[in-house]
């Protein structure tokens, strides 16, 4: 029996103690909904995916109250945003813990008492399906083709032919707002706050003063288990872009990487790159928000790069899930990682980028 079964028996039990809900009007709730609930898990490459569908949230209805449960790592990057009017961590627990957190977690959003919950996550969690039936939510809606009842009541067929999951989210808020939008529209894009922005300007100029030649920055990623961290790619890269077009160098990287970012930063001594000092998420996107071209094989980096609308090139594994790779249109490329990447191949991605498509062959 797996966690979505032992919770419905446990609700078949409870049930028969408590009244039926009222039916309710889900034409007159779609249209003018007072309080909406938002569920997405603890992956990091989620925050840039999905704010553009609560902006959208948030600019066809502004006096909605919002309510954002998501991953620990998660929530606090829609805090220091102010997106939602309230915004709860649900902890990853294991075995029967986790029926205890989804009792407490749809506690709490029932009390804030949404009238549509939407389940911003494809394929949905288990855990996120049991907590979207415990909150008791009338209308509970997310990706599916009918096989989530009754955990989801409202279910929107994944997009055909948008693998992007920001694209594809925005399509299933659309069906709430009643407005279609791409992820890059400037109403709805991911935007760095102006004092995060400035403060990395100056840093950058008080390296180097203002200059036209372009800025790359480099994030040499994390490490992976059982693999050697191959920095010798990072140094050809930022030695082939600095020969090619004149390119200053800037060291990017997550404060859990900074050891990475310190390594790269000894090796490329001959180029006198800037190392980003970064304390936390925030300030790395702002570094890069400042860039003209951002190399990195960080996922969440990378999804941040995009969204702000920087040209981007992604060193990731040959078999990416298609939710993460980013559409044509987009600024950005993907270039695998693990196999060798000649100096005329990276060059033709770079030069894609700087043109109207994002298809190069590396």
């Amino acid at each position: 029996m797996d966690l979505l079964d032992l919770l419905l028996r446990y609700r078949r039990v409870r049930s028969r103690r408590r009244v039926s809900s009222e039916p309710i009007a889900v034409q007159d709730t779609l249209r003018k909904p007072e309080r909406i609930a938002v569920l997405l898990g603890g992956d990091p490459r989620l925050p840039p995916l999905v704010l553009p569908s609560l902006r959208l949230i948030r600019e066809r209805h502004p006096g909605v109250k919002l309510l954002l449960v998501g991953g620990p790592e998660n929530v606090p990057v829609f805090r220091r945003d102010g997106i939602a009017d309230k915004a709860l961590a649900i902890s990853p627990k294991r075995g029967t813990a986790r029926i205890g957190e989804i009792r407490r977690t749809g506690r709490a959003i029932a009390e804030h008492d949404p009238r549509i919950l939407l389940l911003l996550d494809a394929p949905p969690d288990p855990t996120l399906l049991a907590v979207a039936l415990e909150s008791g939510a009338p209308i509970r809606l997310g990706f599916g083709r009918g096989d989530h009842a009754p955990f989801l009541n409202f279910e929107v067929a994944p997009p055909e032919g948008e693998t992007y999951l920001a694209q594809s989210l925005l399509k299933m808020v659309g069906a709430v707002t009643g407005c279609f939008l791409g992820f890059l529209d400037d109403r709805v894009r991911w935007k760095v706050p102006e004092a995060d922005a400035r403060r990395a300007e100056r840093l950058i100029h008080f390296w180097q003063p203002r200059s036209d030649r372009l800025l790359v920055a480099i994030e040499p990623g994390a490490e992976e288990p059982g693999r050697e961290p191959d920095m010798e790619k990072y140094v050809a890269i930022a030695r082939l872009l600095s020969r090619a077009y004149g390119a200053r160098v800037l060291i990017v990287s997550s404060p859990e990487e900074r050891h990475r970012a310190e390594e790269l930063e000894r090796r490329l001594d001959f180029l006198e790159p800037y190392r980003a000092q970064t304390d936390d998420l925030a300030q790395a996107v702002a570094f890069l928000s400042r860039s003209d071209l951002v190399v990195s094989s960080n996922t969440p980096l990378f999804h941040y790069s995009v969204a702000v609308g920087i040209p981007t090139v992604g060193l990731f594994p040959e078999k990416t899930d298609p939710r993460f790779l980013p559409p044509a249109g987009a600024p950005a490329v993907i270039i695998p990682l693990h196999k060798e990447i000649t100096e005329e191949g990276f060059l033709r991605a770079v030069e894609t980028l700087a043109g109207d498509g994002v298809d190069a062959e590396p």
